[in-house]
């Protein structure tokens, strides 16, 4: 395929342009940014870009923002006219909101639908849009670095290593690609999903999408055991259905036969329900009736003899009432004679206790405090003379000494001995004179005055009160008031027990209860009197219970005669009653009576409404599992399982002739593989040998296009070589991809001006080389420099 003519009405920076492309060699011409890459760009956009873009993934964006016109352009387009052995093909392409595209083909049919273009276009250029991309339209750029990327991307190796294999099976008229591509087709399109060492799905998780036609068949089968299971259980369950059906159905028909039966007599039944309750009531009423009216005389009869009794009773209280007065009168002389007693022995002992009260000398608590007061005097005075102490001693007198020491007398005074005094001393030297001596803290002689005075009123007080010392009048003192609290005390006593009389008022009483006589005790009269009083209560409440009884019979019946009537009428209107009961349908025996029948006739009812209800709900239930059921029966079902299970196992065995073709294919292709680079070795040792002048030469292409060179007999790596020697080798490299892909019918190839890196020998030898390999191919090359367009020739395409 080789390109006739490309063109755009705007692209990039590129306007309203027109370029018609020869076969062999062309160069477009350019300065730096007149288009030259742009051109190339829509070149391959045309080839390969859809128009329909959304400008959502990051790939559309770059292209947006890289070639649609700035800054009002809406829309760019291009044009390609491409010739073949079969004629011209005509592709157009406009890429903006409302995208284009459409292909003529050599016989003028015209296919606007995008899918259907890329079938063509896939058909028509042989490989895919990666080839063309790595490959054919690489960029200078690029194809610096394409030794490198060959070293270092094992991807790239892995496409061109897939490409060799391809040239080489193509020479024997089978392509690679295409059967590698049906059998992993048809090996996907079996087992996709399904774990084949297993024979088992992947996963328990059922897939929606992404199956295989295994594991699509194995979801049928289960899908249709599924149905088979669910289609039994139903069948299974609509037999039970029609055998529950059945004995509800009988056991309702029974019901029913039973609620006929009873329903004739419900009518008769609940009369006697009525009629039968009045009979007993009238029954227990005529019953009650005589029993009052055999009772009635006899309770008139009691109720005398009941009043007689109680007659008698009273009777005899009233006189027990008599006796139980005098015993109690006999019982209060006792009282009041003991009384007066105790009130004279009161007086007697009063008496006396006065007595002994006069005959103690008198003295108050007043005249006490007095003859106190005047002792603490007394003994203050003594205390304080005794508080100073003083000693003496006569060595020599010739006279007899007389010593006076505080209130002691005066004494003769032996000579030599100590003389101790408190107070006061007083030192006589008989004939000769006088020797006072007293405490200097008090005046002696005021104090002993005032002593003497104290004492004197002390004694003249006991002397007026006739005792002896104050402790005599302290102890008459305590006998006086012990006299007067027991006088108190025995006049209060018989002012109690006189309350309020005079002693000859109860002498008065005794005397009026002398004469009193009974023949009981007071306790013995009180007993027999309460058993009395009993007698009568129990009398009287016999009494009012006849007397009510009576009264009530008289204002209900008024007579016992009139009561006689009234038994008869009960007795009529039970003839009556059991005349109409005899009319009527009899209880069945089954029944105890009415209400045992109405309820066992209700219980009917409801248990046939309950039946009739569970009878709707499974009928319901059976229509509706009915309508569950599929289409086709359980039997034809278990047939569709058969039939699936075959088709199944017949999957699986063309699965595992698929694996032996592809277990074979592989094997194949590893043999092949074998020889798969030779060629590639051969065109790029040539195109490699011409470039270096023969300096460099390969050693190997291993299978991942690992190369390796040497110069002379040393190795060298291609990371170590120069730019230069680096570009040589990767022009050679590509020519030699490319010599190999095409064989022997002509191609394209983009170069983005490869050899402004080479020395002018190299870059003469790069352009003779190119020169030849367009002798057979479409070139493009594309500089802005004018003498390498002018030393390369060709069609000379000039830019801006």
């Amino acid at each position: 395929m080789k390109i006739k003519e490309y063109s755009c009405s705007q692209f990039g920076a590129l306007k309203n342009i027109k370029i018609e492309l020869k076969d062999g060699l062309n160069v477009i011409l350019g300065p730096n940014e007149a288009g030259k890459s742009t051109v190339v760009e829509g070149i391959y956009a045309t080839l390969f870009k859809g128009s329909n873009i959304k400008n959502k993934t990051k790939e559309d964006k770059d292209f947006l923002n890289r070639f649609k016109p700035l800054p009002t352009g809406d829309f760019f387009d291009g044009y390609l006219s491409l010739s073949k052995e079969n004629g011209e093909y005509r592709v157009y392409k406009r890429w903006n909101k409302k995208p284009e595209s459409k292909m003529e083909l050599p016989d003028g049919t015209e296919i606007i639908d995008e899918d259907s273009i890329e079938k063509h276009l896939r058909k028509l250029l042989n490989f895919g849009e990666n080839t063309y991309k790595t490959i054919i339209f690489s960029k200078q750029q690029d194809l610096k670095r394409a030794v490198d990327l060959i070293l270092k991307d094992q991807t790239i190796a892995e496409d061109i290593s897939t490409f060799l294999r391809k040239v080489v099976m193509e020479l024997d008229g089978v392509s690679v690609d295409k059967l590698r591509e049906t059998i992993e087709k048809e090996y996907k399109e079996l087992y996709e999903r399904w774990n084949v060492q297993l024979d088992i799905p992947e996963s328990n998780t059922r897939y929606k999408k992404g199956v295989g036609k295994i594991l699509e068949k194995y979801y049928q089968l289960e899908d249709k055991k599924g149905e088979l299971k669910n289609c039994l259980t139903i069948e299974k369950r609509l037999e039970e259905i029609k055998e529950n059906l059945k004995v509800l159905t009988e056991e309702k028909e029974n019901i029913l036969s039973k609620l006929k039966e009873y329903s004739k007599i419900e009518l008769d039944i609940s009369k006697r329900a009525q009629i039968e309750p009045q009979i007993t009531n009238l029954a227990e009423n005529e019953k009650k009736l005589k029993e009052i009216a055999l009772n009635w005389p006899a309770k008139e009869e009691e109720y005398k003899n009941l009043l007689r009794e109680k007659t008698k009773i009273e009777e005899e209280v009233i006189k027990l009432n008599d006796e139980l007065s005098n015993a109690r009168k006999i019982k209060e002389k006792e009282k009041l004679t003991s009384l007066l007693n105790k009130v004279k022995d009161g007086l007697i002992k009063l008496k006396e206790l006065e007595e002994n009260l006069i005959s103690i000398p008198q003295i108050t608590k007043e005249e006490l405090q007095i003859l106190e007061k005047l002792k603490n005097k007394i003994e203050n005075i003594k205390t304080a003379i005794r508080a100073g102490k003083m000693q003496s001693k006569i060595l020599k007198s010739t006279v007899p000494v007389w010593v006076t020491k505080d209130f002691s007398p005066k004494s003769q005074y032996q000579i030599n001995s100590l003389i101790t005094a408190e107070g006061y001393l007083k030192i006589e030297f008989e004939g000769v004179g006088e020797l006072e001596i007293q405490s200097g803290e008090f005046d002696f002689n005021q104090l002993k005055e005032e002593m003497e005075k104290n004492e004197k009123e002390l004694k003249e007080k006991l002397k007026e009160l006739k005792i002896a010392n104050i402790e005599e009048g302290k102890v008459n003192k305590e006998m006086i008031d012990k006299l007067n609290k027991e006088i108190e005390k025995i006049k209060t006593s018989i002012d109690t027990l006189l309350n309020g009389e005079s002693i000859q008022g109860l002498e008065e009483k005794v005397k009026s209860l002398e004469n009193i006589k009974v023949s009981k005790s007071e306790e013995e009269l009180e007993k027999a009197l309460n058993e009395k009083r009993n007698d009568l209560y129990g009398v009287e409440v016999k009494m009012a219970s006849l007397k009510n009884k009576l009264t009530e019979w008289a204002k209900e019946y008024q007579s016992p005669d009139k009561l006689l009537d009234l038994v008869i009428e009960q007795k009529g209107k039970i003839h009556n009653l059991n005349q109409l009961l005899s009319q009527l349908a009899p209880l069945p025996s089954d029944f105890q009576d009415p209400n045992h029948f109405f309820l066992s006739l209700q219980r009917l009812r409801e248990e046939e409404k309950k039946l009739e209800e569970q009878k709707s709900n499974l009928e319901k239930e059976y229509y509706s599992l009915e309508r569950e059921l599929p289409e086709i029966s359980s039997e034809e079902l278990e047939e569709e399982i058969k039939n699936l299970q075959k088709e199944l196992q017949n999957l699986k065995v063309k699965g595992r002739r698929l694996q032996t073709i592809k277990r074979v294919f592989q094997e194949k292709l590893e043999e092949m593989d074998k020889n798969s680079f030779k060629p590639l070795e051969d065109s790029f040792r040539k195109y490699l040998a011409f470039l270096t002048d023969n300096r460099y030469q390969i050693t190997e292409i291993k299978d991942n296009l690992q190369v390796e060179l040497k110069k002379g007999d040393t190795s060298m790596p291609i990371e170590l070589l120069s730019t230069g020697t680096k570009d040589s080798v990767a022009l050679a490299l590509r020519l030699a991809i490319i010599e190999v892909l095409y064989g022997e019918n002509p191609g394209i190839i983009v170069l983005d001006d490869c050899l402004v890196d080479l020395d002018p020998s190299r870059k003469e030898k790069g352009i003779k080389l190119i020169q030849r390999f367009a002798e057979k191919n479409q070139v493009i090359f594309t500089t802005c420099n004018p003498q390498t367009a002018e030393e390369l020739g060709g069609n000379i395409i000039k830019l801006g």
